[in-house]
């Protein structure tokens, strides 16, 4: 599974300035609500804590792996495919890969947890 930071996710929104000085909307009182929801569920309870257990007494073990690099990376022949953070669609000619950037990520994460794959030796892009 990622290794998800949840204090990360719980930050607050940093504060957008308008030209004129003012403020403008951030959308921090809807994070405020996300936040509280993490806090109440207790996501990092339930995945540092409960889901190990529960995994080690059904004979699995958590394996968390580091996304970083995993949307740059094609989950298929593992090249590297540089994105930007608008492109939401992972499309690579080379092996024919075509897919959301997300489902390639998560694909790609798999991979890394089971051990199949290792984005250390990845090769750099044969695309433009």
């Amino acid at each position: 599974m990622e290794d998800l930071k949840i204090a990360n996710l719980s930050r607050k929104n940093k504060p957008k300035k308008a030209e004129d000085e003012t403020y403008l909307p951030n959308g921090q009182s809807a994070k405020s609500g996300l936040n509280k929801s993490f806090a109440d569920a207790g996501i990092s309870r339930f995945l540092d804590n409960i889901l190990p257990h529960s995994a080690a007494k059904a004979g699995r073990k958590v394996v968390k792996v580091n996304p970083s690099g995993t949307s740059q990376h094609c989950a298929i022949c593992l090249n590297r495919v540089p994105k930007k953070l608008s492109d939401h669609w992972h499309n690579y000619l080379y092996c024919q890969a075509s897919m959301p950037r997300d489902v390639n990520s998560g694909i790609l994460i798999k991979k890394v947890g089971l051990g199949i794959a290792s984005l250390k030796n990845a090769k750099s892009s044969f695309q433009d």
